[in-house]
């Protein structure tokens, strides 16, 4: 092939019209320079690969479809908050510029969109489902630079070969899902400034790596696999060693900055939070078969994948295939990094705790790498079963959720959604008002250090209450006046062995009454009824 023939491949137009910022440009419009080796950035460019937008609404019609049956079986199995969506319905109350245990910037999103919609489970789960069609909408756009729409879609299907994709992000997981999500769209822009090199897309990738590191702080781990794999292919380095990489930093710091201040004012307090989660640094180094035990755990998603992906498609993987596109070396390296360096940080650093969730950023990077090895012939049988089976994990999950949902006592499990906190806070407040307090806000809510999540459930049915934690009550005076003089409760959950309630507690509130109650959960009919213990400060001078 000569050099004239090798500028002539119309592989360029691809992302640029898949992302909808132009039409669809004519093959000879956007030519697709050749690197030193004499090969063409995307050679695998063909007719089908840039057919037209309604081709890719049908993607974006599937993906939608998906997202939107989730949302809408959470909505209706229960108004009860989850643990993630607890945490953001307590951050939501206010903005800072940082919280106290993760990277700020999904509580940020609750809080500007609550301001608009208000602060309610309807808002949590549609920013959870919209950030869940992005990131799967994101990783096929990524594909169709490479793929036909049909391969596009396939290889967006194998995503749910990962349980973290397919069944925990769907269950809870609120920064999981956010982080992955800038990371494929990282990952897209980073193809197209490999592609075009305009100053704009450097600006828009800078934007995202600050975003990435606000979303969750392993998006480092995604940063640096993708910092190497750069260093490591020429079309990387052509990225990397241009001028306006500069701008990419500046962006990215401008858009941490603020973060950062807050960091450095509150000692780097979630940061030293996710360092004692993982138990970095212990002198007491996990053993072998523990560190082999944590690996297996780790890895074994990516054992999974692989392994389904090859019995189901071997007869089709090459390394011959790899050579015939080099666009996607970068990629398959990242996906290499993206393994390697959470492996020699768990050999190396031996922290005794590490869960595959947290590899959530870059799992999304071994499907496009194990596919670039692919030679794809989508009406071949073995590939429509491969998609058969990506489609039945799918509706397999979604019926298991609908029966964990709305069949405990079948499946045998209750789950925290199904705990009834509207019928809780209906029996609190009748008890409150045999008392004489018809008027909620003159109580403030307290729970137990460690229970958050009962905090914002009951806040979320009572939103003119306060939530003040037990351990602010037990120190801080202006608190304990302001409870006496407005009243409060001591939300205890009793199920929960080895919580106790400070000695100190009764003496600051000599008046405090006890109450009991008790609610069947959700859904269910043979597990006990949910307890909990309700302690009434009534309001000074009007003890009843």
């Amino acid at each position: 092939m000569t050099h004239d023939q090798k500028r002539k491949l119309p592989c360029g137009a691809s992302c640029d019209c898949l992302l909808g910022f132009t039409g669809y440009p004519k093959p000879s419009d956007r030519p697709c320079p050749p690197d030193k080796r004499g090969k063409t950035i995307f050679p695998r460019w063909d007719k089908n690969v840039g057919a037209g937008r309604g081709s890719d609404l049908l993607g974006m019609a599937v993906i939608l479809f998906y997202c939107f049956s989730y949302a809408l079986l959470r909505l209706l199995v229960s108004p009860s908050l989850e643990l993630d969506e607890a945490e953001q319905f307590l951050n939501g109350a206010f903005f800072h510029l940082g919280y106290n245990e993760q990277a700020p910037l999904y509580s940020w999103i609750f809080w500007s969109l609550s301001l608009l919609f208000g602060k309610n489970l309807s808002t949590l789960i549609a920013i959870k489902y919209c950030l869940i069609f992005i990131f799967y909408f994101a990783f096929y756009l990524t594909a169709r630079c490479f793929w036909s729409v049909k391969e596009s879609l396939l290889i967006t299907g194998s995503l749910l070969l990962f349980p973290t994709y397919s069944y925990e992000v769907n269950r809870d997981l609120s920064h999981t899902i956010l982080v992955s999500a800038i990371a494929v769209i990282t990952c897209l822009l980073f193809i197209r400034t490999m592609l075009y090199r305009k100053t704009a897309q450097y600006f828009l990738l800078g934007v995202f790596m600050g975003l990435g590191i606000l979303s969750k702080y392993n998006f480092l781990f995604f940063l640096a696999a993708l910092l190497l794999a750069s260093l490591t292919t020429a079309e990387g380095r052509r990225v990397i060693f241009n001028r306006r990489i500069f701008l990419s930093l500046l962006t990215c710091i401008g858009v941490l900055l603020p973060h950062f201040f807050w960091l450095m004012h509150e000692d780097f307090l979630s940061l030293r939070y996710a360092v004692n989660i993982s138990h970095i640094g212990e002198l007491n180094r996990p053993s072998s078969p523990t560190l082999l035990s944590l690996l297996g755990a780790v890895y074994s998603e990516v054992v999974v994948f692989f392994a389904v992906t090859v019995v189901f498609l071997w007869r089709s993987i090459s390394m011959r295939n790899a050579e015939n596109n080099s666009a996607l070396r970068v990629v398959r390296w990242l996906a290499v990094y993206s393994l390697t360096i959470p492996f020699i940080g768990i050999i190396f650093i031996g922290p005794s705790h590490f869960q595959s969730r947290w590899l959530a950023p870059v799992f999304f990077t071994l499907p496009l790498a194990l596919f670039s090895l692919v030679h794809m012939k989508i009406n071949e049988t073995r590939f429509k079963l491969f998609g058969y089976l990506c489609m039945s994990i799918a509706i397999v999950v979604l019926v298991l959720r609908v029966f964990t949902g709305f069949f405990p006592d079948v499946t045998g499990k209750v789950e925290r959604i199904h705990i009834p906190y509207r019928a809780l806070v209906q029996q609190i407040t009748e008890k409150l008002t045999k008392r004489g307090i018809d008027d909620l806000r003159a109580f403030a809510v307290i729970s137990d250090v460690d229970d958050e999540h009962i905090a914002a459930n009951i806040l979320a049915e009572m939103p003119k209450a306060k939530f003040v934690s037990l351990k602010d009550v037990m120190v801080d005076t202006g608190v304990q006046r302001d409870i006496l003089k407005r009243g409060g409760l001591l939300i205890y959950d009793i199920s929960r062995r080895g919580l106790y309630i400070p000695t100190r507690f009764f003496e600051i509130f000599p008046t405090a009454v006890p109450e009991t109650v008790t609610v069947p959960y959700l859904h269910s009919r043979k597990f006990p009824p949910y307890v909990l213990k309700v302690f009434i400060i009534p309001v000074k001078g009007t003890d009843r």
